[in-house]
């Protein structure tokens, strides 16, 4: 009889044990409670033990708003946009050479025959939205400018980006240019005053 209760006393001793927080566990959390009160401020602390599922919610959300943030510049911009643009650039590069420094328009619009480089209008169109798209949709319409393809250039320029201080003026200016060669004189008019009417700076005004 006397082990029995013995062995039940044991029993009864493990399982109070057993359910009997850690110091340990104890300890941490109030090490973190501690911690947040200091964070917050009494009023704050406050604010957060009636509301910690509410604060918890928006925490976590904003934790993953800036989680997606790093990971759209890292993944994103880094390992894609970037790359891009310097793969556009080096090709714009080459068509821009054909046209300012050789004067051979033909080539910079479409390209060589053999596909060696591509012209400002496979450029435009493949990079459209990027830096270097937009400066080759300005080059292919300067472009046919010069080639004497005047109703193909005012297509183009119209195209180019506007907002843009330097090439929005200038093409406008140019497109006056197109159409005062097909002698629609009332239409380059308009154009002209558009260009001259945008906010004047060094680069731009002496086109004008």
């Amino acid at each position: 009889m006397a082990e029995n209760k013995n062995k039940t006393d044991n029993k009864t001793t493990e399982k109070s044990v057993d359910n009997k927080p850690s110091s340990e566990n104890i300890t941490q959390e109030n090490v973190v409670e501690n911690n947040i009160e200091l964070i917050l401020g009494e009023k704050g602390y406050e604010y957060y033990i009636n509301n910690k599922k509410k604060v918890t919610f928006y925490s976590v959300a904003v934790l993953a708003i800036l989680l997606a943030a790093l990971a759209y510049k890292l993944i994103y911009v880094q390992m894609i946009v970037e790359p891009k643009e310097e793969e556009a650039t080096e090709k714009l590069w080459q068509a821009e050479s054909k046209a300012f420094d050789e004067q051979d328009w033909e080539s910079a619009i479409n390209g060589d025959s053999l596909g060696f480089f591509k012209g400002f209008k496979q450029i435009s169109k493949k990079y459209s939205g990027q830096n270097a798209g937009k400066i080759a949709q300005y080059n292919l319409g300067i472009s046919l400018l010069n080639n004497k393809e005047y109703e193909n250039a005012i297509i183009e320029l119209k195209k180019v980006d506007f907002q843009d201080e330097l090439l929005g003026t200038i093409s406008q200016g140019a497109i006056g240019d197109a159409y005062m060669q097909l002698g629609a004189v009332s239409d380059a008019f308009v154009y002209y005053e558009k260009a001259y009417q945008r906010k004047e700076n060094e680069l731009t005004t002496p086109y004008i």
